[in-house]
């Protein structure tokens, strides 16, 4: 888990306190590093827990022609056959980290880059050269991302409301149909929050931010499909999918570990862990 921040539009540069201000809000969700960077146009913030590459994966991260730089927050668990794609395509690499990976995916075709992504992400990429934003979030909304607009001509983005809130560029406003809606519901849907003007980036979607304006759209939903096999065939399936998803997940510079509640799910994947693992 790590913390994203960004605030990009006209005045941005003169706002390096809030960028500071939002990052130390976030520090609960990445302890091991923290940083930002100030462009014209454009500050991004980080904080950082260290999974991949503890050593070259520090964020924000500028591609080598110091066009791009992102914050993301989550883990490309295909990142090492996406790796050997770019560099199949010319594309040299400077650390061992996902999140190299990630950016220069984008670099290399932009936001098609979304098809090839196997993990869980949120992050958001800024463009030096066309002063523009891309951000994302993953398939299923593993992990979070909030954004709103301020003075109608800045974009402001992060892992939390907190970290929106302390930028002390956004007055939240309450959001009637979303208190109506938590109190029917026992939840706000995905695509708002309790504030009218700070909004949830909804699952499988994306934004961009350019010339002052906002563009949503999504990038995936689930198809349904129908495959015609028996009992025990859904059985052999449904074991190897699973047992891939545990080995992916198991990718890290770290120690991995797991909850355990002690149920069919949570003892399903601790036992193929340990058919993964080389340590206890």
């Amino acid at each position: 888990m790590c913390g994203i921040a960004l605030i990009a539009g006209n005045g941005a540069r003169g706002s390096e306190n809030a960028i500071k201000s939002m990052v130390a809000s976030l520090t609960h969700r990445g302890p091991d590093e923290n940083g930002h960077e100030a462009t014209d146009g454009c500050l991004i913030g980080h904080t950082r827990l260290q999974v991949i590459d503890p050593h070259g994966g520090q964020q924000p991260m500028w591609d080598d022609t110091l066009r791009y730089c992102i914050t993301f927050n989550g883990e490309i668990y295909n990142y090492r056959s996406l790796r050997s794609e770019l560099e199949k395509l010319g594309v040299r690499f400077h650390s061992d980290s996902d999140t190299e990976v990630l950016l220069l995916a984008f670099r290399q075709w932009g936001e098609q880059c979304l098809s090839k992504l196997n993990g869980q992400f949120s992050f958001a990429v800024w463009d030096r050269q066309d002063r523009s934003v891309f951000a994302a979030r993953d398939r299923l909304g593993e992990k979070p991302l909030f954004f709103a607009v301020a003075n109608g001509n800045q974009l402001v983005l992060a892992s939390e409301i907190r970290a929106i809130l302390a930028s002390q560029l956004i007055t939240p406003q309450l959001d009637p149909d979303s208190v109506d809606a938590y109190l029917n519901l026992i939840y706000v849907p995905p695509n708002r929050t309790i504030y009218k003007n700070i909004r949830s980036l909804s699952p499988g979607h994306q934004i961009t931010w350019r010339d002052e304006q906002l563009s949503c759209e999504r990038y995936w939903e689930p198809k349904l499909s129908t495959i015609s096999i028996d009992k025990q065939e859904a059985i052999t399936e449904t074991r190897r999918l699973v047992d891939q998803a545990v080995n992916r997940q198991m990718v890290a510079d770290t120690t991995v570990g797991a909850f355990l509640s002690g149920g069919y799910d949570s003892s399903t994947i601790v036992g193929l862990m340990a058919k993964h693992a080389s340590g206890p």
